[in-house]
């Protein structure tokens, strides 16, 4: 393996930190599905870097850019789509199950999209008790 992989290697895993840290501060501390997807995207990054040992550096970078660009055009368009879910769940609306289901079955629409993130950003929140 060349000094020039470990060093994407290196970059790939801050990089898969740092999209944990954001998927703890969208979904809060208590989902573990980003941490399994973050996990999983990680294995595959680190099985790919091993797969492609024996490759040019060039190559070696052009196919991990590109894997990360593939990444990027699939996770982000991902993230959007379900934003009013993860925003209903993120403020702990009373809703939000049917949020997510407006949000996954309507989302494609523009006014299913619209109507489920105003739904989300409503007042209509759980509201946290303090035992004193």
């Amino acid at each position: 393996m060349t000094p020039y992989a470990v060093v994407i290697g290196i970059s790939v895993f801050l990089l898969v930190i740092g999209v944990y840290w954001l998927g703890n501060i969208i979904v809060g501390r208590s989902h573990r599905a980003v941490e399994i997807l973050l996990l999983m995207i990680a294995a595959a990054f680190i099985l790919f870097l091993m797969w492609s040992g024996g490759a040019e550096t060039e190559q070696l970078v052009k196919n991990c850019l590109l894997l990360l660009l593939l990444l990027l055009l699939l996770v982000i368009p991902f993230v959007i789509y379900f934003l009013p879910s993860i925003v209903a769940i993120r403020r702990r609306h009373r809703q939000q199950l049917a949020i997510a289901m407006l949000n996954l079955l309507g989302g494609w629409t523009l006014l299913g999209w619209i109507v489920a993130m105003v739904w989300a950003c409503t007042d209509d929140v759980e509201t946290v008790s303090q035992v004193s």
